[in-house]
């Protein structure tokens, strides 16, 4: 369906704890079967969607994602670096289209692996993610630890993170109370600098009001289906 969509492909999400990385970990798998035990069998199940998703995509074109220290969902492992050091490097013999990693834990901000003794177990595209900023991933692409660098927290306070970055200009702070999650639903208060001219607020709290010279073009083009319709309050007036 991805592919009849039009995507330009897809990432198999082995991470943060979800069914993939119990799998994978040995802090939540304690199966006694071929998909237990050992890290081969352990593995058994991504090597088994990855047949799957490669049948229909070209392998170029499937990424995956990995967690090896995030303790969300009360996920562990005993040897994170040489548990991971294997999945690594039997994903690199697939000639996949990247490697994502999540580096450290994003609930305590701890980093106690060799990333870069992992990066250099796969033979392609490695993104990292989790805590860079502009400094961080200029230094990381610089000295070969990351061949892309994936940016969170940035993007959603800044959805005009790459002109930001590229002019040198100020980002907005991260706000959690403005995110999306869960059952909760909240308004979102994002600045693109392009607007900053343009909004008007009567306080912090209230909706931000936005005009087509502001918003970003890239989310103002955006199709919306006349089935889904948009919840997002700065978006239901255009």
């Amino acid at each position: 369906m991805a592919k009849l969509a039009g995507f330009d492909g897809v990432e198999i999400h082995g991470a943060n704890g979800y069914i993939i990385d119990q799998f994978l970990r040995d802090g939540s798998n304690q199966r006694t079967d071929p998909y237990g035990g050992s890290v081969e069998n352990r593995m058994r199940l991504l090597n088994e969607i990855l047949d799957a998703v490669i049948s229909v995509w070209s392998s170029d074109r499937v990424g995956v994602r990995l967690t090896p220290e995030n303790s969300f969902n009360s996920m562990s492992d005993s040897q994170p670096q040489q548990h991971f050091g294997y999945f690594i490097e039997q994903l690199s013999t697939r000639q996949l289209g990247y490697l994502h990693i999540l580096q450290g834990d994003m609930m305590t901000k701890v980093s106690l692996l060799d990333y870069r003794a992992l990066r250099d177990k796969f033979s392609g595209s490695y993104i990292a993610n989790n805590g860079y900023d502009l400094q961080k991933a200029q230094t990381a692409l610089d000295n070969g630890d990351a061949s892309l660098v994936a940016f969170g927290l940035p993007f959603l306070a800044n959805p005009d993170l790459v002109r930001r970055y590229k002019e040198q200009l100020p980002l907005n702070p991260v706000d959690f109370d403005t995110f999306y999650g869960g059952n909760e639903i909240r308004n979102m208060r994002i600045s693109p600098v392009s607007s900053l001219r343009a909004i008007k607020r009567s306080d912090a709290r209230k909706e931000t009001q936005w005009n087509d010279e502001s918003f970003p073009s890239y989310l103002t083009k955006l199709p919306r289906p006349a089935h889904a319709p948009c919840l997002h309050p700065c978006m239901q007036s255009r």
